[in-house]
């Protein structure tokens, strides 16, 4: 059975993580590249607008996976301290 200390180092962990992968960073970069998509005349260079929305994709990969991390790790620990008698 996890304990309360277990998830704690788990949020302790997941807050580390967030800061390494500057997540808070990634979402002001991706709101940066997005408007960038905007611009008049970008999709007249296909291959320029190509790369432009992978860059895109690709930082919001991270910041996705790291949702996920941390809605999983706030799940558990919900769950857990919901059970728990205190």
């Amino acid at each position: 059975m996890i304990t309360i200390e277990q998830l704690k180092d788990v949020k302790e962990r997941t807050e580390a993580l967030e800061r390494y992968l500057d997540i808070e960073g990634k979402k002001v970069q991706v709101e940066e590249e997005q408007l960038r998509t905007q611009a008049p005349g970008f999709w007249d260079d296909a291959k320029k607008a190509e790369a432009q929305m992978k860059k895109v994709k690709e930082l919001q990969k991270w910041i996705d996976g790291y949702k996920e991390v941390k809605t999983l790790a706030s799940w558990n620990w919900h769950s857990i301290s919901s059970r728990r008698k205190w």
